[in-house]
């Protein structure tokens, strides 16, 4: 990991408000990641709140090995989320704070996908926000919200559908934030993400070849274009398909959840 930045001209994701952007550029310090760089290792938790500032990160679940009869399964690590500029981790540290200990002991890996930036805030400074700042309460409920509802994509696209709607709804989950699949006005989304068919494979539960045929199925389709590892996502294709009794692909997004409700609440409450 190289060395921190000036966290004065923190370019945190917009929107953001201007009173949470200050208070979080003077209390953390940021850091630089290399591509593939491990930032959150499992097993091993550190005393910060992690903000991204910049890049992808993912973060990717260990499953202990089984016991069998003669032996063990060996343990395994599964991609479990996607973490984009203004994504909130490393909250399971706060659980050190907490007479309950309400955390499990392992805990889950984050790396870098590509080169990022991180901001990273002391635990006991989050904690001392947290009870002193309702703008900071609601920032942070709304980022894990909305990394809880990509998750909850994510999940869905591997546990039900055809290998082309997960893939499909997988690269939706990954859309800037701005651009979803019901936003009327989204035009052509471009994915600045470094996208291998195997880190498709793992996020989908598939094969490579199966991810493989449904790129090709999705591409003829005109639902997306595939440039080398990067893909662009085009919407209206995605609606008209998906309003044709006749489409083999039929892609489904989640409704707000009673949290994003509260979390609306919440806001209003900040003013």
């Amino acid at each position: 990991m190289q060395g921190a930045s000036n966290p004065a001209s923190l370019p945190l994701t917009s929107p953001l408000d201007p009173r949470v952007r200050g208070v979080l550029s003077s209390m953390g310090r940021v850091r630089r990641l290399d591509a593939n760089e491990v930032t959150l290792h499992r097993g091993r938790p550190e005393p910060f709140v992690h903000v991204v500032v910049s890049g992808v990160l993912l973060v990717e679940a260990g499953i202990e090995p089984v016991p069998l009869g003669a032996g063990s399964r060996p343990g395994r690590r599964s991609p479990v989320a996607v973490l984009m500029a203004g994504d909130v981790f490393g909250e399971v540290a706060l659980a050190d704070l907490s007479p309950t200990g309400w955390a499990e002991e392992a805990g889950a890996e984050v790396r870098a996908l590509t080169s990022s930036r991180v901001l990273s805030i002391p635990i006991r400074t989050m904690e001392e926000l947290l009870d002193s700042d309702l703008h900071v309460r609601v920032w942070l409920l709304e980022r894990l919200v909305a990394r809880l509802r990509r998750t909850e994509v994510l999940l869905a696209a591997v546990l039900s559908g055809s290998v082309a709607e997960r893939v499909e709804a997988v690269l939706f989950a990954l859309a800037p934030v701005p651009h979803v699949a019901g936003n009327k006005q989204a035009g052509p989304i471009r994915l600045g993400l470094p996208l291998t068919q195997g880190l498709l494979a793992e996020l989908t539960g598939a094969t490579r070849e199966s991810v493989n045929r449904a790129i090709r199925s999705l591409v003829s389709g005109g639902r997306i274009a595939r440039s080398g590892r990067t893909y662009t996502l085009f919407p209206e294709a995605v609606r008209a398909n998906r309003s044709s009794p006749a489409s083999p692909i039929r892609t489904t997004r989640p409704s707000a959840s009673s949290f994003s409700r509260w979390a609306s609440t919440e806001r209003e409450a900040a003013g």
